[in-house]
């Protein structure tokens, strides 16, 4: 890298666990999870930068639909201190394309802790090749399956004790109404991080057409890698349960531009009054 990076968030991604592990004894057992640790440590003493963040996450590496609210997490923090991402070792980043790409379209600068020398260009080409590998391994698993199937194995949810203490699971239904649950809980911890600015501007009596204003040009992006707008920051509240707050409002003159702009009619009168835009203009200055 040309800029040497003086502030980093760390993003370490593990393999999902083995049958018989859960999540957190995967962690613990530090799954590949110290070894990442010591290459960003290393890093960061290399260059003299602070690490502000760690966000591990557990997730297959092929899976190009997975959503990732760690990396999301890790995304929104870089962007809001203006930090490099750094990825915890190159082979950790994905076997496709599509997360290398993502992070290029979110302008983030990243690196890879045990590759810093590699620019994007050499990662993403390095993602192309694991994709290959991890497509040739497939295509061997799938071989290798149909041959035991041919052979009278079942396989999958038809194997013999699969379901067994957990039946209550089994069938359509109960499967969406558990992959609704998960999925909210994934939402809720992507947002978490943008909700304290949502409300402080809230409360400040910010519109909620300014408010998308602020985020989209603070870079943040809604999961659906899309700007925000009013309804979508309104439905960020409502995931958290916080109903949109009426109040009343007033018209007054912004002491700098001189245009009109709305205030909540409970403001202290003798206070100057800025409009959101003169007070974007002097934060970015």
């Amino acid at each position: 890298m040309d800029d040497k990076p003086t502030k980093m968030v760390a993003y370490y991604r593990l393999s999902k666990p083995k049958k018989g592990k859960n999540k957190n004894e995967t962690i613990r057992d530090a799954y590949g999870l110290e070894d990442q640790r010591r290459e960003v440590a290393r890093l960061a003493e290399k260059y003299g930068a602070t690490l502000i963040g760690e966000f591990p996450e557990i997730e297959t590496g092929t899976n190009k639909k997975a959503r990732r609210p760690e990396l999301e997490k890790a995304i929104l923090l870089a962007q809001m201190h203006k930090a490099t991402l750094v990825i915890g070792k190159l082979d950790r980043l994905a076997r496709n394309t599509h997360f290398v790409t993502g992070l290029m379209e979110k302008k983030v600068k990243f690196m890879c802790a045990n590759a810093p020398e590699q620019d994007e260009t050499m990662i993403e080409l390095s993602a192309v090749m694991a994709a290959k590998e991890a497509r040739d391994i497939g295509d061997r698993t799938k071989r290798a399956l149909r041959i035991a199937k041919e052979q009278g194995v079942k396989l999958g949810s038809a194997r013999p004790g699969h379901w067994k203490g957990r039946e209550h699971l089994r069938g359509f239904k109960q499967a969406t109404a558990a992959s609704a649950i998960a999925r909210k809980r994934r939402v809720r911890e992507a947002y978490q991080v943008i909700l304290e600015l949502i409300v402080k501007w809230q409360a400040e009596g910010v519109s909620y057409d300014v408010i998308a204003e602020r985020l989209n040009a603070r870079n943040y992006m809604t999961l659906g890698n899309k700007p925000f707008r009013a309804p979508s920051v309104l439905n960020v509240m409502r995931l958290f349960g916080k109903e949109p707050v009426k109040r009343p409002f007033v018209l007054r003159i912004c002491s700098k531009c001189h245009l009109e702009v709305r205030v909540p009619a409970d403001r202290d009168p003798d206070l100057p009054i800025i409009c959101h835009r003169c007070e974007d203009v002097a934060v970015s200055i």
